[in-house]
C-alpha cells in the first residue's frame, strides 16, 4: 500500500520489525475505523467487513467474562418503563417482555451491546474495554461519568445530534457487573460511504460533500459556549453543570507500542492521565515532555525539532483559549443521510477542553490526511476509479479544496465582526498533526519531513543569494535533525526556520 512519497534511504530512520509491524497495524485500524462505527443504526456494522469475532473476542475477552449479558434486557426495559410509563411492564407487559439483545459489536476501546425493543426501538449499552476489575480505575471512572455528562449537556444547550445519554455507571458494582453509558441507538450511515460513493455522478458526489461540510460547520460552531481558561476533561456537579476543569484521560500510544513490540498477547487499552493544563503550550507538549527519549540520535533530533515547532505554535491571546471538542473528529464518528445531511455524532469518549487551535473550529481528520503521510494512502489509480485494498483516500488537491471550503463555512456562519478567527480552522491543519506526531512516535518522522518540505519554498525566498544552495542541499528533515542532536545547527538556519514555519502557518 503506498503512503505517500518515500524518504530518499539516506535520510529515513530505519524502523524496526516492531515498529514496522505497528504502522501497519495501525493503517488497518484506520482502514476498520473508517467505514464502521460503533453506536450507528447502518447495517454495516453488523457485516463481514468488521474485524472477526474471534479476534475481537480475544481482545474483550476480560469484558465478556465478567459482564452479565444475561441482566442486559431486563436492565434496558426497567429504565425505558421509568423513563416513560407508557411502556412500563404493569401497564403493557407484552411490549415490556418483548425485547432481544442483538450481536454485541466491537470497537476500538469499546464493547457495544445493542437491544430492540418489540416497537422498533433501539438503544445501546456502551462498556469500555476497561470495564473490568483488573483495568477499571478511578481515571477510567472520571473519563466515563466525563464523557456521559458531557453529552448531556450537549444535547441540552445545543442543537448537535447525538445519541440521547439514558443512564451510566461509572463502576462495576450494579447489576451489569461492569460500567456503562446506556443511550439511544443512533441512525445514518457512516460519512466515509456517502463521501466515497462511487455509483453516483461527480457533481452528485461534491453536492453531498458540501452538505455534509455545512451541516458540521453548522453544529460544531456551536461548541463556542463552552470556552475555559484551562484545558483538561469536564467534572460536572450532581445537577449536570460543568463545576470544574480537571485532569483528561489519555491512549498511551508509547506504552501500547512498547507492548506490542514485546508480542504481549493483551491489548486492553492503556491510558495515562494529564492536566489540566494552565496554557496551550503546556497541552500541545504534555505527550512529548513525558516520553521516554529515544537512544538513537536521528531520533532525538526529530524530538528537538518537533519541541521547536509547538512552542512556535502562536498564542492567540484569547481570555478563554480552551474550548469544548469532539475527541475524534472523523469519518467513523459522523453519521449521514444518503444525501449528506448530518444524523448524529457518536462516541464523545475521551471529550475535553482543548486549545482552541485544535477546538471546536477544526478540520474533520479526514479532511487532514496528506499531513500524516504515515497513514496516508493515497495514490493515483484511486484518481482513475481503481479500487484500493484498504479504504479510499481524497488527493492532496482535492483535500486542500475541502479544507478551503469547510474554512468559509465557519466564516459565513460567524456572528462577529472579526469573522470569528476562520483562520483557527486553517492553524487546526498544522496543530492536529504536530499534536499526533508528539503522541505517536510512529508518525513523527514522516509528519516533520512534511512541514520541513512545505517551509522549504519561503525559507528560499528568504534567504540570500549565496545561501540557496546550500539550503537546497541541506534543508532538510534529516539534516536539520541531526544538526539538533548534535548541537552543530546553525543559528542562521534555526532563524530560517521559525521564519518558515511562522509563514506556512499564518
Amino acid at each position: 500500500m503506498q503512503t505517500g512519497s518515500p524518504l530518499e534511504a539516506s535520510t529515513r530512520p530505519e524502523l524496526s520489525n516492531d515498529e514496522a509491524d505497528r504502522v501497519e497495524k495501525a493503517r488497518d485500524e484506520a482502514n476498520n475505523d473508517g467505514a464502521n462505527h460503533d453506536e450507528a443504526g447502518n447495517d454495516e456494522a453488523d457485516s463481514d467487513e468488521t474485524d472477526s469475532d474471534e479476534e475481537e473476542n480475544q481482545a474483550f475477552s476480560e469484558v465478556l467474562a465478567s459482564i452479565r449479558q444475561e441482566n442486559i434486557v431486563s436492565f434496558c426495559i426497567e429504565t425505558r418503563g421509568r423513563l416513560d410509563p407508557s411502556f412500563s411492564i404493569e401497564s403493557n407487559p407484552s411490549q415490556a417482555q418483548n425485547a432481544t439483545l442483538e450481536p454485541v459489536i466491537f470497537g476500538s476501546y469499546h464493547a457495544i451491546f445493542p437491544v430492540k425493543f418489540h416497537d422498533e426501538v433501539r438503544w445501546i449499552l456502551k462498556v469500555p474495554a476497561v470495564g473490568t476489575k483488573n483495568h477499571f480505575d478511578s481515571s477510567s471512572a472520571a473519563a466515563l461519568r466525563s464523557e456521559a455528562s458531557t453529552m448531556r449537556l450537549i444535547r441540552k444547550a445545543t442543537s448537535i445530534p447525538l445519541p440521547d445519554v439514558f443512564a451510566f455507571d461509572a463502576s462495576l458494582d450494579n447489576d451489569l457487573g461492569a460500567p456503562f453509558i446506556l443511550m439511544s441507538f443512533a441512525e445514518g450511515a457512516s460519512a466515509y460511504d456517502v463521501w466515497f460513493d462511487k455509483t453516483i455522478a461527480p457533481e452528485e458526489m461534491h453536492a453531498r460533500r458540501t452538505q455534509i461540510l455545512e451541516d458540521l460547520a453548522t453544529v460544531m460552531i456551536q461548541l463556542d459556549q463552552f470556552a475555559f481558561k484551562t484545558g483538561g476533561a469536564p467534572v460536572f456537579d450532581q445537577d449536570g453543570t460543568i463545576a470544574e476543569i480537571g485532569p483528561m484521560r489519555c491512549v498511551d500510544h508509547q506504552r501500547m507500542l512498547e507492548r506490542f513490540g514485546k508480542d504481549d498477547e493483551d491489548e486492553t487499552p492503556l491510558y495515562y492521565t494529564a492536566g489540566p493544563f494552565d496554557s496551550p503550550r503546556a497541552f500541545y507538549r504534555q505527550a512529548i515532555d513525558r516520553e521516554e527519549p529515544s537512544t538513537q540520535p536521528v531520533y532525538q533530533g526529530a524530538r528537538k525539532l518537533l519541541q521547536l515547532f509547538l512552542d512556535w505554535i502562536p498564542d492567540l491571546q484569547a481570555e478563554t483559549p480552551f474550548v469544548l471538542a469532539h475527541p475524534d473528529f472523523n469519518f467513523q464518528n459522523i453519521l449521514v443521510s444518503p444525501q449528506g445531511q448530518l444524523q448524529s455524532i457518536i462516541d464523545w469518549d475521551g471529550v475535553a477542553a482543548v486549545p482552541l487551535s485544535i477546538g471546536n473550529k477544526s478540520l474533520p481528520s479526514f479532511l487532514t490526511r496528506d499531513w500524516d503521510p504515515a497513514m496516508y494512502a493515497w495514490n493515483e489509480d484511486m484518481e482513475r476509479g481503481t479500487q484500493p485494498d484498504g479504504l479510499w483516500e481524497d488527493s492532496p488537491e482535492t483535500l486542500q479544496k475541502y479544507r478551503r471550503e469547510y474554512q468559509e463555512l465557519f466564516q459565513a456562519r460567524s456572528s462577529s465582526p472579526s469573522g470569528n478567527n476562520p483562520s483557527m480552522t486553517k492553524l487546526s491543519l498544522y496543530v492536529q498533526n504536530l499534536v499526533i506526531a508528539a503522541e505517536d512516535t510512529m508518525c513523527r518522522f514522516e509528519i516533520l519531513k512534511k512541514f520541513v518540505e512545505e517551509i522549504m519554498p519561503s525559507v528560499l525566498d528568504m534567504a540570500e543569494a549565496g545561501e540557496r544552495a546550500t539550503l537546497e542541499e541541506d534543508f532538510n528533515v534529516f539534516d536539520i535533525s541531526s544538526g539538533l542532536a548534535n548541537g552543530t545547527l546553525e543559528q542562521r538556519t534555526t532563524d530560517l526556520l521559525r521564519r518558515g514555519f511562522e509563514t506556512l502557518l499564518s
